[in-house]
């Protein structure tokens, strides 16, 4: 009954809605093989074991002289040391305004290395970030800024 109103109304012949109909059947065939999951779900538990021997193999990061050896030269001591700080300042995977680079702040949307600068030398003036909100007296600083901001970064 309704594959003859569909031959009626779009004016077919029986071989043109037929065709229609497997045209039909294909694409929402399709669609469904799209939306099928292609992996299975990630389970924590399938890869602790995996995440244990990471962590095991993995060198302890913790101390920065642990890491440079006695043969290292005074450039390579100071990059070492960079690089500590640099990991000391997105411990916890917020970056630190109080210990921040220039550079790191760069890296932070809406801010430029003028503003990085800004706020370095805020920083320096005030003797640090107490809050996250003083983030606002910086000039360049505003309402939208901050708010874009607020959620990356921490004073520690």
């Amino acid at each position: 009954m309704w594959y003859f109103r569909l031959q009626q109304r779009l004016a077919i012949t029986t071989n043109e809605a037929r065709a229609l109909i497997v045209l039909l059947v294909f694409f929402f065939l399709g669609m469904a093989i799209q939306q099928w999951p292609r992996s299975a779900p990630y389970v924590e538990e399938d890869y602790a074991e995996v995440a244990a021997a990471f962590a095991a193999a993995a060198p302890d990061t913790s101390d920065a002289q642990a890491l440079a050896d006695s043969s290292t030269t005074a450039e390579e001591e100071i990059d070492v040391e960079t690089k500590a700080s640099e990991v000391q300042a997105t411990v916890s995977g917020l970056l630190n305004i109080n210990e921040a680079s220039a550079a790191q702040l760069q890296q932070l949307h809406g801010i430029g290395p003028t503003l990085a600068q800004r706020i370095v030398e805020y920083r320096e003036r005030a003797g640090g970030f107490s809050t996250v909100e003083e983030l606002t007296r910086v000039s360049g600083i505003g309402p939208r800024t901050f708010e874009a901001l607020q959620d990356d970064v921490a004073v520690e």
